[in-house]
């Protein structure tokens, strides 16, 4: 599979992300109001000769109020098609991502995770912080992150 990650602009990841993550709801549920903030970036993974993207993410200068750090992203709304997922599209996505962060100078990576993606981040080096919580119409998550320099 050819992939490629690039960025892109927020309306190309909101099809993919009211998929995968708001199936049945509005279009605007999936809209962020972090979306057009300033530092914000997204990413989308393609593979050749598809216009759609097969996976995206968007990242937000934002700290955590528990997690101390100068400089913190925040990764919010990142999908996969769920007919590929697992086979790396999601690693390849947060790894250049995690190099745009650190170009950028943060120090650390966080987001709310849902409790089936905690496996995912842990892989990536992502630790669990506090207890889980419920985001109504969602389900369980956990923040995650990253610390991104030593």
């Amino acid at each position: 599979m050819g992939l490629f990650i690039q960025k892109v602009t927020v309306d190309q990841v909101y099809p993919l992300r009211s998929k995968v993550l708001r199936p049945g709801l509005a279009m605007d549920s999936c809209h962020y109001v972090e979306d057009h903030t300033i530092g914000a970036f997204h990413l989308a993974a393609f593979v050749e000769d598809v216009e759609d993207p097969i996976g995206i993410a968007s990242f937000y200068l934002e700290k955590h109020p528990q997690l101390p750090a100068a400089i913190s992203y925040r990764l919010r709304g990142m999908a996969v098609e769920p007919e590929i997922q697992s086979q790396g599209v999601g690693s390849i996505l947060l790894t250049q991502a995690i190099d745009i962060c650190q170009k950028e100078g943060a120090d650390l990576l966080w987001c709310n995770a849902r409790q089936t993606a905690t496996r995912f981040y842990k892989k990536l080096r992502f630790k669990q912080y506090g207890e889980s919580f419920d985001l109504p119409g969602i389900g369980e998550h956990f923040v995650m992150y990253r610390r991104l320099k030593n």
